[in-house]
């Protein structure tokens, strides 16, 4: 075996391990309390991401895409799917403002990102509203280009904290099942979400 051939194989690999831990990293984020089984403490982890990946920079955003028909699909075609709006999220989505995108759940894929600093936009809305059109138009394009159907959750984080981050991860997963949202918001809160009023989620359908 050549080294060329060998340093693929091997970069090939890295890559599909990075994809299976990225998705599994959102599970430790969004239900740290079914992961208690694991070798380190959830939070251990999540810690050790912010750290070493996002170098201690807590992101602005996160989104969750939903594939509408990923259960009707076969596995190859599953597979196909998530294939291409991987690719089209880091055609819309890159550097800063695609970071940690991994296939979690049954069928959502998550990243997260950072508005890129001034003066790239005039404020900080601006830069919302960049994310706001991006998606708008990462979605129109996947029907177009590709006829897959996608919904999608973006959450603002308001506090930057590991709380405020996996809340807003919440928000966006939530919205695929109201009653699974109430659920889980009233467990990470105390309280249910009509009593949150600060919130900036936006939910495109």
């Amino acid at each position: 075996m050549t080294g060329g051939i060998k340093s693929f194989i091997l970069i090939s690999r890295e890559i599909k391990i990075m994809l299976e831990w990225t998705g599994h990293f959102w599970n430790l984020l969004i239900y740290p309390e079914y992961c208690v089984d694991e070798v380190e403490d959830p939070e251990v982890n999540i810690l050790w991401v912010l750290k070493r990946t996002l170098k201690n920079k807590i992101p602005d955003f996160v989104v969750c895409i939903s594939l509408d028909d990923y259960d009707d699909l076969s596995p190859e075609a599953r597979r196909e799917a998530i294939t291409k709006v991987k690719r089209y999220i880091r055609r819309f989505f890159s550097g800063s403002q695609c970071k940690l995108l991994g296939f979690a759940h049954r069928n959502s894929l998550y990243f997260c990102g950072n508005i890129p600093d001034l003066p790239t936009f005039k404020n900080y809305s601006s830069g919302q509203n960049e994310v706001y059109q991006r998606l708008h138009l990462l979605q129109s394009f996947l029907k177009r280009r590709s006829d897959i159907t996608v919904s999608i959750g973006l959450a603002f984080l308001e506090e930057y904290s590991i709380k405020g981050w996996r809340l807003a991860a919440t928000f966006t997963l939530g919205f695929g099942s109201i009653q699974h949202f109430l659920r889980v918001f009233k467990k990470v809160e105390g309280y249910p979400p009509k009593e949150f009023r600060k919130s900036k989620l936006v939910k495109y359908r």
